[in-house]
């Protein structure tokens, strides 16, 4: 069951909403929130057996950590894309209210194709860029939608 976030009229607002520009990332700049909701839909690869992944801040470093793995790793991946065309769903809530805090927890909220719960980010710098990577090929469809209080 997929995690759903409900926008409550007053605190939800859009910070970036779009389809995928035909590119193998795509950055959104100037985040202003103290939590984020990342909605991700319909998504499709040019090429197979590729992953979707998050990276904050530009850090490219190991500092992105699955909750059932011990290993770092670069970004955070958040999906599956098995062939060509595949298409699935993601929403993660960030908590950001603690800007200093050296572990920032994501939460998936359902990713089809992907064995992955979750994560975290382990850096005591405040987010201010989402950048949504695809490791192979590029995006070819579907929309992402950032969401912030």
């Amino acid at each position: 069951m997929a995690l759903q976030v409900v926008p409550t009229p007053g605190q939800w607002r859009t910070i970036a909403s779009a389809s995928f520009p035909g590119a193998s990332s795509v950055t959104i700049s100037s985040v202003e929130a103290s939590r984020i909701a990342i909605l991700i839909q319909g998504v499709s690869a040019s090429a197979g057996s590729s992953t979707l992944a998050l990276q904050f801040n530009g850090d490219t470093a190991s500092n992105y950590y699955r909750f059932a793995d011990t290993g770092a790793s670069t970004s955070l991946v958040i999906a599956q894309i098995g062939t060509a065309g595949s298409a699935y769903f993601s929403s993660y809530i960030v908590e950001l209210a603690d800007t200093t805090a050296p572990v920032k927890p994501l939460l998936n909220g359902g990713a089809n194709g992907s064995g992955d719960s979750g994560g975290m980010w382990r850096n005591t710098a405040k987010i201010t860029s989402i950048t949504l990577r695809n490791t192979a090929g590029n995006f070819d469809a579907g929309t992402y939608t950032i969401l912030g209080i």
